[in-house]
């Protein structure tokens, strides 16, 4: 959902989503968007993920 849906709704959300479940999954689909998503919420809302996973560990 976070590399191909159409709605940059439900890519940020995904990006959320993948931010509270964290792994080295996560991190890599979150890292990804945040450098090609074409819309800057997007890429805002994975950097915030990444930020996430970052504060727990």
């Amino acid at each position: 959902m976070l590399r191909e849906d159409p709605r940059f709704e439900l890519r940020a959300t995904a990006a959320w989503a993948l931010g509270r479940i964290g792994g080295e999954e996560a991190e890599s689909a979150l890292r990804e968007a945040r450098e090609t998503d074409a819309d800057e919420r997007v890429r805002d809302a994975a950097e915030r993920a990444l930020a996430a996973i970052r504060e727990i560990r």
